[in-house]
């Protein structure tokens, strides 16, 4: 993977394992046959080298997932929101967290 987490910085679907998740929310799960838990989702802020590098880390509040979901419509299930030193709210789709720049 590339520096801003997928190939050369492109945009990648967060339904693939990267090898960088520095400032990303990730969701892991058990596979029921073999017992090993691996990523299975996950979103990374397109900019987050530069949160790293100044110190204004994503995740710092930690991640609240909403339940049950205050909103309606949209066909989202669970959301989940995290905030960051540099004063972001990222609102997420819990179920499809997005990758990097996916959006």
């Amino acid at each position: 993977m590339g520096e801003n987490g997928g190939p050369n910085g492109n945009p990648a679907s967060g339904k693939k394992s990267i090898s960088s998740l520095s400032q990303s929310i990730v969701s892991f799960g058990v596979d029921p046959v073999t017992g090993i838990v691996a990523q299975r989702d996950y979103f990374q802020p397109y900019n987050y080298v530069a949160l790293s590098g100044g110190d204004r880390d994503m995740g710092s509040s930690g991640v609240v997932l909403l339940d049950p979901n205050p909103f309606s419509g949209g066909g989202v299930d669970r959301v989940a929101i995290c905030g960051s030193k540099a004063g972001v709210l990222y609102v997420m789709d819990a179920d499809n967290l997005g990758g990097f720049k996916n959006g």
